[in-house]
């Protein structure tokens, strides 16, 4: 087995959706416009087959495995989520079935970029950095950008999925600047490097609560979370109707495992009391001020 061996069999099911997804894209332009449903039929396929490999991993192997040095970890709360995803994705796929032959459109496509948008939370889910968080934001990001635009006949569609890259793309901004302060501080983006750097720093320190709060602020504009749902308004508009049923329902699921690692490596760290809580934003408050 080769270096990268026991690594790339931890991320198995992410790869399985990465490779399902580029054959679709690349059969779809071969396929008849009549029986690219089989093309979301193979989507489900890879589903079923990722669901089979993670329910294994989590009766046969329900331990933590961490991949990549460290930037990937594999554990039950992972698993949990993924399996989550799966029903989401494959609940999507489904309801697209009937509706994209009944209103004439046949975009084999479709299922490509769900599948790719998956890949993306996969890796969100299982991130234990920063950067690897990232990255699986903007793979999502990035096929929901595409999704919007699909529907190229009409301009509302177009101009959706416009204002929703430059929106995302001013959010990778924030997002990245936050995740540069913590780099500065705790000099590595591994979330336990984080946490061990907050933990000596504590909350005295303005420049860990900016930090934090920029990627909160990042984060919360690419999963549209309130309050920074609105710019989702027009996107979800010009969606496909199981399209805006997966970008709600995957976006606020896809959030939770991130969040809470993220949590649990900074704030329980750095805020160990609410006095101590205060006392940082009013500090922060002074120092922007």
């Amino acid at each position: 087995m080769s270096l990268y061996g026991p690594d790339l069999l931890a991320l198995l099911p992410e790869l399985i959706i990465v490779a399902t997804a580029c054959l679709v894209i690349v059969l779809d332009p071969i396929t008849p416009a009549s029986r690219r449903d089989l093309l979301g039929w193979l989507s489900l396929g890879s589903l079923a087959l990722c669901l089979g490999l993670t329910m294994g991993q989590i009766g046969v192997l329900n331990i933590r495995v961490s991949a990549f040095s460290d930037l990937v970890v594999v554990d039950a709360y992972a698993r949990f989520w993924k399996v989550l995803l799966y029903g989401v994705t494959a609940l999507t796929i489904v309801l697209s079935l009937p509706y994209l032959k009944a209103e004439r459109i046949h975009l084999g496509e479709y299922y490509g970029f769900i599948l790719l948008s998956l890949a993306g939370m996969l890796v969100m889910v299982s991130g234990a950095d920063l950067l690897t968080i990232y990255l699986g934001t903007e793979l999502m990001s990035l096929s929901l950008y595409v999704m919007t635009g699909l529907n190229r006949s009409k301009p509302r569609s177009l101009e959706a999925a416009a204002k929703y890259f430059v929106l995302g793309a001013f959010s990778s901004g924030i997002l990245l600047y936050g995740i540069s302060l913590l780099y500065g501080m705790a000099g590595s983006t591994k979330l336990a490097s984080i946490a061990a750097a907050i933990g000596t720093h504590g909350a005295n320190d303005p420049l860990l609560l900016i930090a934090v709060i920029l990627v909160a602020v990042g984060f919360s504009f690419k999963l549209a979370a309130v309050p920074f749902s609105v710019r989702a308004r027009s996107g979800a508009a010009s969606l496909k109707r199981p399209s805006v049923c997966r970008k709600s329902a995957a976006s606020t699921t896809v959030a939770e495992p991130p969040e809470t690692r993220r949590a649990h490596a900074t704030i329980c760290a750095a805020m160990r009391s609410p006095r101590e809580m205060i006392a940082s934003l009013i500090r922060a408050d002074n120092v922007c001020s």
